[in-house]
């Protein structure tokens, strides 16, 4: 696939290094800023075309090569010409475009049909897609992370099993968990387990399990031990950046909330008083001051998300926050190496979750990217959670899943028909045009897309 990128920013040149990993992806990057191109076209990781050229130039555009590109995507920092370009580059004749917007603009969209006005193929805004990311972590409680099917039915949810959990020590075939969900596999220090009947669970263990939201809850809180809880959250936000206003408005409008938001601007805070609805608390103050949060009674809150503009008062927070004896804290983590490192020391610095609007997007733009045929949802460990339809003339069309013989490691967590979303039983019928979910080891993918 031939990709064009506007913008070579911490964005754009992220999505370059990642989308040009693929040997089958021709990568371009252009940037009107020399030193953010010399600087691309220098480093040896990146395989790509850097290109000196205004974004929003046609004849420069054109003499990119724009009107041979797949796709286009256009992620600078400046909304304008991102639609700008985007729009010119679906004229020029690329196949597909994605335009970056910032929140006040993607609150717009609402009025305004942005996708229509510059023909463009998807909008993706990193602050909100971000709080979505967020919101399905506050939606399912102790999860360590959590991903939806292109659908949206089946839900996974990865868990840590806790030493009091009923469950640990328990052989699977003697469970009894809530219909529709399954537990996929279990990793277990450095070992990944492709769950089955025989596979006993045991404390702090780490499970990718699967089902629809409602059933998935309750399995989850079995894992961990606890009560589920339905009452109304406390949460409170550091920082009113426009990643905390489009987290503090997602949350409102997802639930009953009891929100707080941290903001030690004064007319910053002046003005999310005037902007946010009136239950939205704020609190003009320095949250990374331990006294502040002591004051605003933090040890009190189920969540405790930071979200500044500053990667290590986000880090310092959190943790806090956690030591006063909030139940769960999430940090937003701008550079990507950043929070991989903190992701693996999670357990020690005791942050429940680390999300990354720069990983938020190239997710979305991977969507765009991937073929009719198959999608990587995840990456978990040296295995894929893969999306795939089946074709007409595949060897798995018209059987069920217990007449398989699939590869050793892989598990089918879901399956679409074209009506139906469900977690797959041993007597599922696979049909071509069917879409099903699985969990597959890297070295059995070429046997696992052969059935297909």
């Amino acid at each position: 696939m031939k990709i064009i990128i506007a913008g070579a920013g911490d964005i754009g040149r992220y999505l370059a290094a990642n989308l040009s990993l693929n040997i089958h992806h021709d990568v371009s990057v252009i940037d009107r800023d020399a030193e953010k191109i010399r600087s691309l076209d220098e480093d040896p990781l990146i395989e790509t075309r850097a290109i000196l050229g205004d974004t929003t130039s046609y004849p420069q555009l054109n003499d990119a090569d724009v009107h041979e590109c797949d796709l286009f995507v256009a992620v600078s920092g400046d909304t304008s010409d991102n639609l700008v370009s985007a729009k010119i580059a679906k004229e020029l004749g690329a196949k597909k475009t994605i335009a970056r917007i910032s929140h006040s603009s993607f609150q717009d969209s609402y009025l305004v049909d942005f996708n229509k006005l510059f023909s463009l193929d998807s909008l993706v805004c990193p602050e909100d897609l971000t709080a979505k990311e967020i919101c399905n972590m506050v939606r399912s409680p102790g999860a360590l992370s959590v991903e939806e099917t292109r659908g949206s039915k089946i839900v996974l949810f990865q868990v840590k099993v806790a030493e009091g959990s009923p469950l640990a020590g328990q052989q699977l075939r003697q469970m009894t968990i809530p219909e529709n969900t399954r537990i996929a596999s279990i990793t277990r220090g450095d070992k990944q387990i492709i769950a089955g009947a025989d596979s006993f669970i045991k404390a702090d263990d780490i499970l990718w399990i699967v089902g629809d939201r409602v059933n998935l809850l309750k399995l989850s809180a079995q894992l961990q031990g606890r009560e589920l809880k339905t009452e109304e959250l406390a949460i409170v936000i550091f920082g009113g950046s426009d990643y905390g206003v489009a987290l503090a408005n997602r949350l409102s409008r997802e639930g009953n909330h009891r929100i707080k938001i941290f903001e030690q601007d004064s007319t910053l805070a002046y003005n999310l008083r005037t902007n946010l609805k009136e239950e939205i608390e704020i609190v003009n103050a320095d949250a990374s001051v331990l006294e502040s949060l002591k004051e605003e009674f933090v040890g009190e809150a189920d969540y405790f998300i930071a979200c500044s503009e500053d990667d290590e008062d986000n880090f310092m927070t959190c943790m806090q926050a956690k030591q006063l004896g909030a139940d769960h804290c999430i940090s937003i983590v701008k550079r990507s190496r950043y929070a991989r490192f903190i992701d693996t020391l999670s357990d020690e610095i005791r942050i429940e979750s680390v999300i990354s609007p720069r990983d938020a997007i190239k997710h979305e733009v991977e969507k765009i990217v991937a073929n009719d045929r198959f999608y990587t949802l995840k990456e978990v460990n040296n295995s894929e959670v893969l999306e795939v339809k089946i074709t007409e003339e595949a060897d798995i069309c018209g059987k069920i899943v217990n007449q398989i013989n699939w590869p050793e490691g892989c598990a089918l967590l879901a399956h679409y028909d074209g009506k139906k979303e469900q977690v797959p039983t041993y007597n599922t019928k696979l049909m071509a045009g069917d879409k099903v979910v699985a969990i597959v080891p890297e070295e059995e993918k070429e046997s696992f897309f052969k059935l297909f």
